[in-house]
């Protein structure tokens, strides 16, 4: 009898043993599982999505297009690198997509000169042909001209008599930055075609080189792809009336009213671009 329950004792030990590396074994799948199961629930919330919006889908531009499959291809890098569920790696790239967005005021802001100088230019060039007091102001303080013969005031002509007298000054100048921009746009064009760097080139090849300085663990190629897509530019309102679109999107991802891929390009929805 004491025989055998010594030869018990090393049996039962090892079945002890064996019974909590089963149970631990078992943990790990359920978790694996756990984790399955809410990508299945996201890829049907994608689909779901996708189905609904297949229109507005196939109207799409191919920068936003690029700017999907970059965003999704980094999503998988993260996932594949970290070990982590989609969810997760999604707060990883909110987290990446508000370092990458930090100096987009910078980068945009030759941009909106542009926009605005243009804009300024539009109205006051018709105003300087057609508008009577500014018409009459500038002849007598720039251009150095009198009024035409037999008026005595500048309300006394009509809009299209006012753009007769103006055109006289006005015309070598607005013809001569006419012919300024079509030379420009004609060497943008020969640029172009020996494919010269540009600005947002050498902007967007910034970006990718300092993101992938930043997140050395990932794929530099995938983090530079999508350090270099620049999405719209969102009008709809003035930035500083709105929430950040970053900041909506995932209280909306977190609520549930929107789906994991529709999470946008983090920080740079409505970024300066």
């Amino acid at each position: 009898n004491i025989r055998g329950a010594a030869s018990v004792e090393p049996m039962h030990a090892m079945a002890m043993a064996e019974h909590a590396e089963l149970r631990k074994q078992v943990q790990r799948l359920s978790t694996q599982c756990t984790g399955l199961s809410e990508q299945v629930e996201e890829l049907i919330t994608l689909l779901e999505a996708r189905s609904e919006s297949a229109g507005a889908t196939s109207s799409a531009g191919s920068d936003n297009q690029a700017l999907d499959a970059a965003q999704e291809q980094l999503l998988r890098e993260i996932m594949r690198t970290d070990g982590i569920s989609r969810k997760a790696a999604l707060e990883v790239i909110h987290r990446m997509g508000e370092h990458n967005s930090h100096w987009n005021w910078l980068y945009s802001a030759p941009y909106y000169f542009g926009i605005g100088a243009a804009f300024v230019a539009a109205v006051g060039s018709t105003c300087l042909v057609f508008n009577g007091p500014i018409v009459a102001l500038y002849a007598s303080k720039v251009a150095g001209e009198d009024l035409p013969e037999g008026v005595e005031d500048v309300n006394e002509l009509t809009l299209n008599q006012v753009g007769a007298w103006s055109w006289t000054w006005v015309e070598p100048m607005i013809g001569t930055a006419s012919f300024v921009l079509l030379c420009m746009q004609f060497a943008r064009a020969q640029a172009r075609r020996m494919d010269f760097t540009c600005y947002k080139q050498l902007i967007t090849g910034w970006r990718a080189q300092t993101k992938v300085k930043a997140f050395p663990q990932y794929n530099k190629n995938v983090i530079g792809a999508w350090a270099k897509q620049l999405p719209p530019v969102k009008w709809t309102l003035p930035s500083a009336l709105k929430v950040k679109d970053s900041e909506f999107a995932t209280i909306a991802w977190k609520q549930g009213r929107m789906s994991a891929t529709e999470l946008p390009y983090v920080g740079q929805s409505s970024h300066k671009a």
